[in-house]
């Protein structure tokens, strides 16, 4: 199915072929927190971007179908992933980053990309050395010092 989309859509892939897929089966899913927030399929409805967001998600979703299939759903614009989705709910001190932020099955598809991974844990990394420096728990930290940090950085964490 993918072949053909790119043989069809993108220049220079007319001749392109497959030549290997995985040897298995691997899980798409992970384990995830449940944290102070979560990203649900109405923030993708939405196209939420939180005040509070440190990251944002711009990949399409991906449903892949039973076997039967792969859907993909493009969205307007990114979506925003809030700081509460990092910050453990029940564990006092637990600050998750990449695949393992708190969000539901479906709009997981759209936070799993390798480029929000990494948004996500540079947000991490800075709200840990904020809780440190401010001598606070990590749900207390500003998000507002985690964003201007991010920004100072270049990161883009607003539409």
């Amino acid at each position: 199915m993918l072949v053909n989309f790119f043989r069809k859509y993108c220049p220079g892939f007319q001749d392109a072929f497959l030549t290997n897929t995985a040897s298995g089966v691997y899980a798409r899913e992970s384990r995830r927190i449940k944290g102070i927030k979560t990203i649900t399929k109405a923030n993708i409805d939405k196209l939420s971007v939180p005040e509070d967001s440190v990251a944002l998600a711009g990949y399409n979703v991906d449903i892949h179908q039973n076997g039967v299939g792969l859907r993909l759903l493009p969205s307007a614009h990114a979506i925003g992933i809030p700081y509460g989705c990092l910050v453990s709910e029940n564990i006092d001190g637990l600050l998750a980053s990449g695949r393992c932020i708190s969000v539901e099955p479906y709009p997981f598809g759209l936070t799993r990309a390798m480029a929000t991974c990494m948004a996500v844990g540079e947000a991490a990394g800075i709200a840990a050395s904020i809780a440190v420096k401010d001598n606070c728990s990590l749900k207390q930290v500003n998000v507002k010092k985690i964003r201007q940090t991010l920004q100072k950085a270049g990161a883009i964490v607003s539409r």
